[in-house]
This record gives C-alpha cells, structure tokens and sequence, in this order.
C-alpha cells in the first residue's frame, strides 16, 4: 500500500496457563513492488488446547500463511492467493493429525488474516477469533464466530484450520477508510473486556503497543482464564 501510514502492535501472553497456544505476526513488505502487488498481511491464530498440538498448530497458520502468501503469482487475486495458500496450510495440519492414534488429539487452530492492498482490506477468518473495525463512530465486529452452543454454558469450534481435509473459509473485502483502527484478538481477550473498554483503549493517545498491552492486562484483570492475543 504506497503512500499510506500503518501503525501495528501485536501483544500474545500466556496468562494462567503454562503454553501459550495464541500466536500473532505481520509481513510489511519492504519491497516497493511486492508492497504493491500484494500488500501487507496481518494474522492471529489460537490454538485448540484440547487438540493436544494447537501451539504448534497456530505457529504454522501464522507463519506459513505469511511465508507462502507473498510466493503467489502476481498475477492471482488477493481473494485466490489466500484461499489457496489456508487450503494448503489447512490439509498440511489435517494430515499431521492423523498421526496421532487417538481421535482427541490434532493439529487445530483458528486463524484471522487482515490483508491491506492498495484501498482496499481482504479478509479470511475461520474459527472463534475475532476482527473488529471502529471507522468514526462505528465499531464493528467484521467476523463470525463458527462455535456451536449446546447449552449450559458449553460449545465447541464448528470450524478449525486442521478440522477437516475440506477447508470452508469465511472471505470479504472492503473499502479501506483514513482514520480506520482494526483490531484483531483471540477469544482470552474479546471474552473478558467489554466493547466499552476495547473503544476506550483503541481511542486513547496511548502508544500501540501501550494499547495491546493494556487490552491484555485489562482482560486477566477481568478474570480471563485463557492465553490472549491481539492486534492493533
């Protein structure tokens, strides 16, 4: 993206927990032309705890996905570039799956990729993660969780990297705005602090990484018992 000013931070904390399954990265290209032919790419990943390898799991979403993205042809759409790159990443861990014996145990994590290019921010997002946009007055949530509810306070993924040989990929692109704060974070974070408190954060004059350290301080002040992630 040329001409246009980016401001990132990224925070991943472990909180209570002895692994830290959430993982954040981010390629800026310092390259004129890749800047330009594929823009820059931001991504966030938990985890599945009860799948035995979601460390090693979200590690590879993130950093294959930022690898393999600025590889694809100049020639394909950011909407096919990342597509064909999570069906890569996503039946590379399925299959690392199926080398443990027990049906509990895998290589699953969600994973939310922001790609900026030129005017316009392209979107993938599988899983419980989350990406939220304040334009002016407006905050929103840009993601849909994909959990299933069965009551009494339980549920569970219905959709994960690594889930199934099949990836089903949720992807939007939108019109980028000067002005517009993006915020990516992991369920140990939107879980426990209110969207008051996110607003309140994002619009003070604090530095970015002043924000996303604040943010993950003010979820385990909340009571979060989960690693927690964000992006800013």
């Amino acid at each position: 993206m040329q001409n246009t000013l980016v401001q990132a931070g990224a925070r991943a904390t472990q909180g209570i927990k002895k692994i830290n399954e959430d993982y954040a990265g981010f390629v800026i290209p310092c390259d004129p032309y890749l800047a330009n032919v594929k823009g820059m790419a931001f991504c966030i990943a938990d985890g599945v705890s009860s799948a035995e390898a979601g460390k090693e799991a979200s590690e590879t979403a993130v950093e294959r996905f930022l690898s393999e993205y600025f590889k694809t042809p100049d020639t394909w759409s950011v909407s096919r570039c990342g597509e064909q790159v999570l069906s890569a990443i996503n039946l590379r861990l399925y299959r690392k799956s199926h080398e443990f014996k027990q049906d509990h145990k895998g290589y699953l994590t969600t994973l939310s990729c922001l790609v900026l290019k030129g005017v316009h921010g392209h979107l993938f997002h599988v899983g419980d993660s989350r990406v939220f946009r304040l334009r002016a007055d407006s905050f929103e949530q840009l993601t849909t969780d994909h959990v299933t509810h069965l009551g009494k306070g339980k549920s569970f993924l219905s959709r994960a990297i690594g889930m199934d040989n099949n990836l089903h990929i949720d992807y939007c692109n939108f019109e980028l705005m000067v002005g517009d704060i993006y915020l990516l974070s992991t369920d140990g974070l939107h879980d426990f602090v209110s969207t008051a408190e996110l607003i309140r954060a994002l619009l003070s004059n604090a530095s970015v990484d002043e924000i996303t350290s604040t943010l993950c301080d003010k979820a385990y002040a909340n009571g979060s018992d989960d690693n927690a992630a964000v992006w800013y």
